[in-house]
């Protein structure tokens, strides 16, 4: 070995040292960044399952999940942000501040957490993901299909079989397993986009098996509107050029061929196999009230429900009546219970429920300007989609953190109409959003001097 530290180094790197090196140390970040990513989603997803009370601690594993994320930041620095940043955490700023003092008010220590994750933590994950090259979705993609793949396990395992009324798998509730749906869809959507085609196929057709058999309408609408954005976007890259149409047709045909294979095998895997497993072993299933209707019987009353007479009520599911009671009830500085009791909706009695509409909600918990701010969020990342899908639908290929980001924007946007997941590290689809979306607002593209560590 040369003794002179020069000769020494100029001999390391010719031998190629320096590159294996490099390798191992981008392949560790890789798995590590794969592995947080998720376990935010298991956080978010599972978390019920071990404590009651749950809204405080999965901001606390959370927090403690994205620590590293912290200190890359620390070590880069926060980027200037641009006008359309600023205005972005200005409604950020104004939800973390109501919610402070609110949680002061009325010594609600749950609300003073929110406003600090909100506050500090939010931006930060912001300015993270930003930072990061694009390979930081392939991760995040890769992570999601473990999470899907955990959660059909543990579904089969110990959920219900396909034969009870409302099928939520492991997450008991259907709209709970739709959320998680809509917050994978985009996962498979964007590795079949960057030629991971197989596992980006496989994730779409068990993706869309659960989301047919929870008949979810918020996960359907939300889903819809992600393949649409992605068919389009698709179209884009054949019509200028960037991909042929024969590899765009050969992924449609495959995701229609192997979501119908897929459909049939988690139908039987969930009524006569899971039946099965579950006279084995008994003392391992979740109890939950059963019954045997058809699934398509299932599906079609549930997905049309409203449209035959029996009015709005029935068709937002009791939705308006409880829209109208949270909104007689705003207040400027919130109230020390987000959920009400006793809500009247149509011929609904709910003995607690949350508001089913994020801005409500956050109007209602946390004061009226908190709603605005979540509202004015709402509004810069719906401006931060067509500032970069425009680009890309006039010729320019749209970069796969960006498509990803409008993808997971789009979910949660259509979820935050109808339920009151807003939260991050709470509810699965805010905790990917609120990473994404400064991504979408910021000035550049991608990052082109990062160095992956």
């Amino acid at each position: 070995m040369p003794q002179d530290f020069n000769t020494w180094y100029a001999f390391r790197k010719g031998t190629g040292i320096n590159k294996n090196i490099e390798k191992m140390t981008e392949k560790k970040s890789a798995i590590r960044e794969t592995i947080i990513y998720f376990l935010l989603l298991s956080n978010a997803a599972f978390m019920f399952l071990l404590t009651e009370h749950n809204y405080s601690t999965r901001i606390l594993i959370g927090l403690l999940f994205v620590i590293p994320a912290l200190f890359y930041v620390k070590k880069n620095g926060i980027e200037r942000p641009g006008k359309p940043i600023i205005a972005l955490w200005t409604g950020m700023a104004v939800v973390a501040l109501f919610y402070l003092i609110t949680g002061i008010m009325y010594r609600v220590k749950a609300y003073i957490l929110i406003s600090f994750v909100i506050a500090i933590i939010a931006p930060i994950i912001q300015q993270y993901f930003t930072q990061r090259e694009d390979r930081i979705v392939d991760r995040m993609c890769i992570a999601s299909a473990w999470f899907f793949a955990l959660l059909v396990l543990l579904s089969f395992l110990f959920g219900p079989s396909l034969s009870a009324i409302q099928f939520g798998g492991i997450l008991i509730n259907q709209n709970a397993l739709g959320l998680a749906c809509v917050t994978v869809f985009p996962a498979g959507l964007a590795l079949c986009r960057e030629n991971k085609v197989k596992i980006g196929v496989l994730l779409i057709a068990a993706d869309t098996a659960f989301i047919i058999f929870s008949t979810s309408r918020t996960a359907v609408i939300a889903v819809v509107l992600q393949m649409i954005y992605a068919l389009v976007i698709g179209i884009s890259d054949v019509a200028h050029g960037h991909i042929k149409k024969e590899k765009l047709f050969r992924s449609i045909a495959a995701i229609a061929a192997v979501s119908v294979v897929v459909f049939f095998a988690f139908f039987w895997t969930f009524t006569t196999l899971k039946e099965a497993e579950a006279r084995m072993f008994p003392s391992i299933q979740i109890e939950i009230d059963d019954g045997m209707e058809d699934l398509y019987l299932k599906f079609g009353a549930h997905m049309f429900k409203g449209l035959n007479g029996e009015g709005d009520y029935s068709f937002t599911s009791g939705r308006t009546g409880i829209w109208k009671d949270y909104l007689e009830n705003l207040t400027f500085f919130g109230h020390e219970k987000e959920e009400r009791d006793q809500v009247v909706s149509g011929t609904r009695i709910y003995f607690t429920t949350n508001a089913h509409n994020a801005y409500i909600q956050l109007a209602y918990g946390a004061g009226i300007p908190a709603g605005l701010g979540l509202l004015l969020v709402a509004i810069m990342a719906a401006f931060g989609c067509f500032r970069k899908s425009i680009p890309g639908i006039k010729g320019k290929r749209i970069n796969n953190k960006d498509y990803y980001a409008v993808l997971i924007v789009l979910g949660f946007g259509i979820v935050s109409i109808t339920s009151s997941s807003w939260m991050m590290f709470v509810h699965i689809p805010a905790t990917i959003f609120w990473a994404v979306v400064a991504c979408l607002l910021a000035d550049q593209d991608t990052p082109v001097n990062e160095k992956e560590n």
